[in-house]
């Protein structure tokens, strides 16, 4: 086999393991993205549970630690 043919030989051989790895960095964006999207609508459920507690110190207890909260709110 001439150098010219073993040198393309190589470089298909790398062309081959570079689609592969793509392939696998794609699929791994992907499933990071899932992921992240999973993420914000858990700290979107932790917010609004957290405004609910708020809410209920706030409004459930008018003369004792709501109170207090809510002039410093306002």
């Amino acid at each position: 086999m001439s150098e010219l043919e073993s040198r393309v030989v190589k470089l298909e051989a790398t062309q081959e393991f570079h689609e592969r790895e793509l392939s696998e960095l794609k699929n791994t964006g992907a499933k990071m993205e899932h992921s992240l999207d999973d993420i914000k609508d858990t700290l979107k459920q932790v917010k609004w549970v957290a405004v609910g507690a708020l809410l209920v110190i706030i409004f459930g207890d008018e003369k004792g630690m709501g109170a207090g909260l809510w002039k410093l709110l306002v």
